[in-house]
């Protein structure tokens, strides 16, 4: 490790000492040459300093430790602080008389979180999956792929308000099957209502898991059309320590905008979110994979009291209930893949819309009915199977 440290530093200093040298041939030459000599030592030590300075203060802060492994990948990701953006209004909205219904109790499952296996990252994992009630099939190929990656801690988050009653039936007929939903029953099943979800979900869990054996080591929310490279999930899982705290690693959006444009999806009106900040919404994440630490559930709870309200999940999630928690976001930006456009399918090669030098953790394939499952899975399994460059040297 030593050796590794030394060849990085050294990398790094001849780098920034041979472009100091251009930079101060170009700008500051003079005709003396002693004066030269001077000159090029002051302005070397002096950039040198705030370069090696600003490294090790970056290092200091990389939540994340080394992960070695012949020919594994290993990566610098970005890091943001939420105490250094606009904090949300204390205005919070009341609940709406949602009533928990589990079909049936799935409490069966809390003491699985409390067998820790140290051998298993996943063994500490509880997924939270927003699903649909119609979205059978979705729901299927995830548990199938828990079995596989041995893990036993999960929930499917569904609204069954104005359901047919022929769903309703289904639904029944699945969750004692399976005992892993868990059902709002008078909540309707609608994009701007999925904040009522996120509440829903933290408070059950906190309730029951929390409670019993303590907070998971992680939390994973996702939506249940994305796809998930588990291998390369429990290796960032791996590298994040046996005792993380307050990290949330997702594709941060560090600037969001507020759009006041009444024909577009995500619509904010002055009453909805009165501030117009120059920074926009602040830092908060893409909502379709979230990977937070357990510690900071409890916290994101209490909040729902403190801060405002907004319809926007994913900014509700990650920047209001995660209000003066102090927590690192950990951008994974490059490791998650959001398809939005059907035209990057048509190129002759599905990686040229990619980042090559990352491996794909989470990928969400749009629009859903461009991409059925078996499309989805095809396109998910091209892009796992393109090698990225990869580095033998580990991260220190």
């Amino acid at each position: 490790m030593s050796f590794l440290l030394f060849f990085r530093l050294t990398r790094f200093l001849f780098l920034r000492i041979f472009y100091l040298i251009k930079i101060y041939i170009y700008f500051f030459k003079t005709k003396n040459p002693f004066l030269n000599l001077i000159y090029l030592i002051l302005f070397i030590i002096i950039l040198f300093s705030i370069n090696f300075l600003s490294y090790f203060q970056q290092k200091q802060h990389f939540p994340l430790l080394p992960f070695c492994e012949k020919n594994s990948l290993n990566y610098f990701y970005k890091i943001y602080s939420l105490s250094e953006y606009p904090q949300p209004d204390p205005t919070p909205l009341n609940w709406i008389n949602i009533k928990f219904k589990l079909e049936p109790s799935i409490n069966s499952i809390s003491l699985n979180l409390c067998k820790i296996n140290k051998f298993n990252y996943f063994s500490s994992l509880f997924v939270v999956v927003i699903s649909k009630l119609e979205h059978f099939k979705r729901r299927s190929l995830l548990r199938a792929q828990f079995k596989d990656n041995g893990i036993t801690s999960f929930i499917f988050v569904l609204a069954a308000a104005n359901a047919s009653t022929n769903i309703i039936e289904a639904i029944h007929t699945e969750a004692n099957k399976e005992q892993d939903l868990l059902v709002l029953a008078n909540l309707e099943e609608n994009y701007r209502l999925l904040t009522y979800k996120t509440r829903a979900w933290l408070q059950w869990l906190v309730d029951n898991f929390d409670e019993i054996c303590g907070p998971p080591r992680f939390l994973l929310k996702i939506d249940d059309d994305v796809m998930v490279n588990w291998n390369a999930l429990s290796r960032l899982l791996q590298r994040a320590g046996p005792n993380p705290k307050k990290l949330l690693f997702c594709r941060a959006i560090p600037n969001g905008q507020i759009s006041r444009n009444p024909a577009s999806k995500w619509f904010l009106s002055s009453r909805e979110y009165k501030r117009n900040k120059p920074r926009g919404l602040g830092l908060y994440c893409q909502g379709m994979a979230i990977l937070l630490s357990g510690d900071l559930l409890r916290s994101a709870l209490a909040n729902i009291k403190l801060v405002q309200f907004l319809w926007m999940d994913d900014w509700y999630l990650t920047h209001a209930l995660l209000f003066n928690t102090n927590v690192t976001f950990v951008d994974i930006a490059p490791q998650v893949q959001s398809i939005d456009e059907e035209t990057k399918f048509k190129q002759k090669d599905v990686g040229l819309s990619l980042n090559v030098y990352y491996t794909p953790i989470f990928a969400h394939f749009r629009p859903a009915e461009h991409f059925p499952q078996t499309r989805k899975l095809r396109e998910w399994k091209k892009m796992l199977d393109i090698k990225p460059k990869s580095t033998k040297t580990c991260i220190l």
